[in-house]
């Protein structure tokens, strides 16, 4: 890691040439509303002094900041930065995937990008971004974000409904018959094309919010809609599984959506 002592000791150090001016910029305010022209002379005086000391200690203390900002620089552009950054995502209960400069924390994408000066946090096609690349600074935005969303209340029984909608149709789909065949697996990516059939569903909610969403459902004991029981199937092809990860961090990899019909009056 890169050692700021310097850049911060030099920094404290026009820090107290600043406030001491602004200390004086506001005595000769104070003097023009009371017409205290002794005190006033006295104050712009001073002001003069340390602005042209001001100036002075930028141009001395520069080269000094400068050489940190650079050794920061060179951190982020090198090989150690990626291991150091995931280390502070991890200390702060984020379970990153992928590699640097591009990872998944579900359902965001973080993306780091030096060559633009952007820390890149995307869901879908919403983004936001810092352009701080301190690890510390990454991860505690990134771990505030997903709190934010941890924390936002899950409807379990609306996104129920939505896949047994969603279910319905697929499953007459998949197995081409006109009753559906309760009981029968529906692959979860064909749940989620049915979810978002128009474009502009699917931007406003992405595959990755689908996934995080299954997540916070599959950690229910049992998953029940009405007179409806709700399953998770594996996948015959593991690369057309999705990988879904609950709140904390547990992965499981499902292909189909199950679900039962308990009640035929319902």
């Amino acid at each position: 890691m890169v050692d700021t002592q310097d850049a911060k000791t030099a920094i404290n150090e026009i820090t107290t040439i600043n406030k001491r001016l602004n200390n004086n910029l506001n005595r000769a305010k104070r003097s023009v509303d009371t017409w205290d022209f002794k005190a006033l002379e006295k104050s712009l005086a001073a002001l003069g002094d340390d602005a042209r000391l001001l100036v002075i200690k930028c141009e001395e203390k520069a080269p000094q900041i400068n050489r940190v900002v650079q050794a920061e620089h060179d951190f982020v552009s090198g090989d150690t930065y990626a291991a150091a950054l995931e280390k502070a995502l991890i200390d702060a209960g984020l379970y990153p995937k992928g590699q640097y400069p591009n990872y998944e924390l579900i359902p965001f994408k973080l993306t780091i990008d030096p060559g633009q000066e952007e820390v890149i946090l995307s869901v879908g096609r919403k983004k936001e971004k810092i352009s701080a690349f301190a690890p510390q600074q990454v991860a505690a935005w990134v771990a505030a974000k997903y709190k934010n969303l941890a924390e936002r209340r899950f409807d379990s029984q609306q996104f129920c409904k939505e896949l047994l909608e969603a279910y319905q149709i697929g499953n007459k789909l998949a197995f081409k018959k006109e009753q559906i065949l309760w009981g029968r697996g529906v692959s979860l990516s064909t749940i989620y094309e049915l979810l978002t059939v128009r474009h502009s569903a699917r931007q406003d909610y992405p595959k990755e919010q689908y996934i995080y969403d299954l997540g916070r459902l599959k950690e229910q004991l049992e998953i029940r809609h009405l007179s409806y029981k709700f399953g998770f199937g594996s996948a015959r092809n593991q690369a057309q599984a999705l990988l879904v990860t609950d709140s904390q961090g547990r992965e499981s990899r499902l292909g189909s959506l199950i679900i039962y019909k308990e009640d035929e009056k319902a």
